[in-house]
C-alpha cells in the first residue's frame, strides 16, 4: 500500500515532469530512460530529447553532449537537449562542428 504523504522520488519528479514536454514535441518516453537498453529520455520521428530539471544551475560536459549527439545520429535524428528552470525552458539542438 502506498501512503498519499510519502515523498516522489526524485526518479518519479522527473518522468512526470518529462511527460508533458515529450508530448508537445510528439514524442515517446523511452521506459527506464537511461537505465535501461534505451537511453535518453524520449525521441519522436525526428528527434531524440534529453530533459533536464535544474533549480538554479546546470553544467554541461562535452562527454555527455557528443555520447547523445552520437546516439542521435546512429538513428538519423537531431539531438536535442532541454534543461527546465523554474522559469525559464532552454532547448538545445547539438550539432557537429564542421569547421575542424
Amino acid at each position: 500500500m502506498e501512503l498519499p504523504w510519502k515523498p516522489r522520488s526524485p526518479q518519479e519528479k522527473g518522468r512526470k515532469a518529462e511527460k508533458p514536454i515529450l508530448k508537445e514535441r510528439g514524442a515517446r518516453a523511452h521506459p527506464g530512460s537511461g537505465s535501461g537498453g534505451i537511453k535518453w529520455d524520449g525521441s519522436n520521428d525526428d528527434e531524440v530529447i534529453e530533459i533536464k530539471d535544474a533549480a538554479k544551475s546546470y553544467t554541461l560536459a562535452a562527454k555527455y553532449l557528443e555520447s547523445l549527439y552520437r546516439s542521435s545520429t546512429r538513428q538519423s535524428k537531431a539531438a536535442v537537449l532541454i534543461v527546465q528552470f523554474p522559469t525559464l525552458l532552454v532547448e538545445c539542438r547539438i550539432t557537429r562542428r564542421t569547421d575542424q
